[in-house]
């Protein structure tokens, strides 16, 4: 193992600095957050942007007095800038279409209108929005497509609003649709009927983060959400390997 050089006395060096944020702040956005989830809230669905919430989070004035005062007494050039930084799904043919919409009809199964109705979940298509820029996002790995005709009819099978996936909206690779994935299937469908009337987002990464082309790009998603200015503001996630591991 080599051991480590000192680097030129001319070469620009980024440092992170990790601020622990204030318990009670933290505690106020728990508490705003469970206020946002809750159907019986007033501020229910009221999201926050990220502007606000790093409002909420954003150190004291006085801890970055004392951290820059501090870096200046150490051998370092020159302060520049400290910042805040806060089972397997049938697809749809045109020809089973309409003996899947009778299936749906008579066999008990998992539909959108079960979901919302078991977990009392708001019904959109009867109440509307509070808002009209609510966002919802599936989050893929490892080449999970979905498919725009199969959303297409599925859509009609459950009686929902169909709203295409604009091509602005899908991020971090392409999207395949002549390779489907089920668990991507599953989580734009479901998603799309527990809230048809919602912009619809879709994350996903073609290979793994390892040599054997497994393990899921959790690190490279963060990296991707973080630079956005917009962020969807429900996010599904799907993935199978040991948490231990991420």
């Amino acid at each position: 193992m080599e051991s480590s050089q000192p680097s030129p006395p001319n070469e620009l060096i980024t440092v992170y600095l990790v601020f622990k944020q204030d318990q009670n702040s933290v505690k106020e956005l728990e508490s705003l957050f469970w206020k946002i989830t809750d159907p019986d809230s007033d501020k229910y669905q009221q999201w926050l942007t990220r502007k606000e919430i790093n409002k909420i989070l954003k150190p004291h004035s006085k801890c970055y007095s004392l951290i820059k005062k501090w870096c200046e007494k150490q051998p370092f050039k020159k302060v520049i800038r400290l910042k805040n930084i806060v089972d397997r799904q049938q697809k749809f043919t045109d020809d089973n279409i309409d003996s899947l919409q009778q299936q749906l009809e008579s066999l008990v199964v998992i539909t959108p209108e079960f979901v919302i109705d078991y977990y009392k979940i708001p019904n959109v298509k009867k109440i509307g929005l509070p808002r009209n820029d609510v966002s919802q996002s599936s989050i893929q790995f490892l080449g999970e497509y979905y498919d725009e005709k199969d959303l297409q009819k599925y859509s009609k099978a459950v009686n929902i609003r169909y709203r295409p996936l604009a091509s602005k909206h899908i991020l971090g690779g392409i999207n395949n649709q002549s390779n489907p994935g089920s668990e991507a299937v599953l989580d734009v469908e479901q998603m799309s009927g527990i809230n048809p009337l919602a912009e619809n987002w879709f994350i996903n990464y073609e290979s793994g983060v390892n040599p054997d082309g497994d393990g899921e790009n959790f690190y490279t998603t963060i990296l991707t959400l973080n630079q956005l200015d917009h962020l969807p503001q429900v996010l599904s996630i799907s993935y199978g390997d040991p948490e231990i591991g991420l």
